[in-house]
């Protein structure tokens, strides 16, 4: 058992490591619209309290330079205005999931051998999840099964 949780573990460290690589990335978008120093830069980007935050300044910065409509009135978005909103749109589709991995608990789950006596039947740990604890389940906003 010590071993599966060990990987699981080490699967978790590589998903939140991924994402860090992400967020150097979507820091890099900001910087560069900046135009400004690194230093600069970094000191907006990281007083944005968190990740969902950064990624809408990062979309602000972006749509600001970034063709606009022409005309204005009607018109199509340029292409990288959409290829933008694509990246926007599957960034915000997995934070939920990043943040679970993030800030969740590992909690063990069970299975019962099969056996005729369900009272002498062994239980065993069969895997690992990243579960909601009891106390988010409060706030009556959980969506999704445990990961």
């Amino acid at each position: 058992m010590q071993q599966l949780a060990d990987e699981f573990y080490m699967f978790i460290g590589n998903c939140v490591s991924a994402w860090a690589g992400v967020e150097d990335e979507l820091f890099q978008v900001c910087w560069r619209v900046l135009r400004c120093a690194p230093e600069h830069a970094a000191i907006v980007y990281y007083r944005t309290p968190n990740l969902d935050a950064r990624l809408t300044l990062a979309t602000e910065l972006v749509g600001s330079v970034l063709p606009k409509r022409n005309p204005p009135s009607g018109g199509h978005d340029h292409p990288d205005v959409r290829v933008w909103r694509d990246i926007e749109t599957e960034f915000r589709g997995l934070l939920r999931v990043r943040n679970r991995i993030a800030h969740h608990s590992v909690w063990p789950t069970y299975r019962m051998e099969s056996s005729d006596d369900l009272l002498t039947a062994p239980i065993t740990i069969s895997g690992f999840e990243l579960y909601y604890s009891r106390h988010e389940e409060l706030r009556g906003r959980i969506a999704g099964p445990a990961l």
